[in-house]
């Protein structure tokens, strides 16, 4: 038998998402042990797992393992970005197809248990449609894609998704900037990266320049500020592989407007992961014997092990 470490199982926990997955992929692991316990004790003969049973078991942990890498990708994480929605969403039906295209295969037709897992990764990909009709109308979750530097467009451009998506959340996400962003005078801007000169500019400069004042006019969009449009520009810019909190930072002076959209759309939590976390790290802060703290007290404990925990990340990097 091969040499495992000492672990305990896991038990499926219907509020822990992952579980399912955890369980499996911990008897797994201990399959000789199991085999070895269940035979030596007679009291367990009954609980035995055939071959064919423990191969359903791989083929469940197998299929239930994308998810488990998805979940790990929202949940774990200090920042649950909003970006990551839509390719999330991607991986999912992507992984869904393949299975039913597995399960459907003829070759696997003895084996009655694939077909009966077939029904449920019907229901799978039902259930997963219904979540993601959810995001058609909130628009942050198209716009944070596209303001992801990493991802921008190219997410609509795949096989599977449909014709005219490009388009749509493009548009869609233009707009936004255009009605909450574009025309605001609020934003200190630094004029000299400005690509386009205004046109009030062009007059006084030089009253006699009037045939440069028509060709610029001429050429201006219908219905839109005479300003840098900083949405078009970032758009036509290579995609860039870089950390998107760390890219708006560095390039809030090239886009100062757009630049506060996407801190608008990243500030939205993709899960309440995180939130459910804190709670639940606040029964380490207020045991029993620590009731009578105050609730600012609670909050300063917690924000400075928070702020502590992220320096010690820094610091090892």
């Amino acid at each position: 038998m091969a040499e495992r470490k000492e672990i305990k199982m896991v038990v499926e926990c219907p509020t822990h998402w992952p579980s399912a997955y955890d369980m499996l992929n911990q008897a797994v692991y201990l399959q000789d042990a199991i085999v070895a316990f269940t035979s030596n004790q007679p009291e367990y003969a009954n609980l035995q797992l055939s071959a064919v049973e423990w191969e359903q078991a791989k083929f469940l942990r197998d299929l239930l393992h994308p998810f488990k890498l998805c979940n790990d990708c929202i949940e774990t994480t200090t920042r649950p970005g909003i970006d990551k929605v839509f390719p999330t969403y991607e991986v999912l039906f992507n992984e869904l197809d393949r299975i039913s295209t597995i399960l459907q295969n003829p070759t696997h037709s003895d084996h009655k248990w694939m077909t009966a897992i077939y029904p449920a990764v019907v229901e799978m990909k039902i259930k997963l449609k219904r979540y993601y009709a959810k995001t058609e109308h909130p628009y942050v979750y198209g716009n944070s894609l596209i303001l992801s530097p990493k991802w921008k467009l190219n997410l609509f451009k795949q096989d599977s998704w449909e014709e005219g998506s490009l388009e749509k959340y493009r548009d869609q996400c233009r707009q936004s900037y255009l009605d909450d962003y574009h025309y605001r005078t609020d934003i200190i801007t630094d004029v000299a990266l400005s690509t386009k000169r205004s046109w009030e500019a062009v007059v006084e400069d030089d009253a006699d320049s009037d045939e440069e004042y028509e060709h610029l006019r001429s050429h201006a969009p219908e219905n839109e500020s005479t300003t840098f449009n900083e949405f078009d520009h970032y758009i036509g810019l290579p995609i860039r592989k870089q950390a998107i909190l760390a890219y708006w930072r560095t390039n809030v002076t090239t886009f100062p407007k757009l630049s506060l959209m996407a801190r608008d759309c990243f500030a939205v939590s993709a899960t309440g992961a995180e939130v459910e976390g804190q709670f639940s790290r606040s029964e380490q802060v207020m045991r029993p014997s620590q009731r009578s703290l105050h609730a600012s007290t609670v909050t300063d404990v917690m924000t400075y092990t928070d702020h502590l925990r992220r320096s010690q990340k820094e610091v090892k990097r």
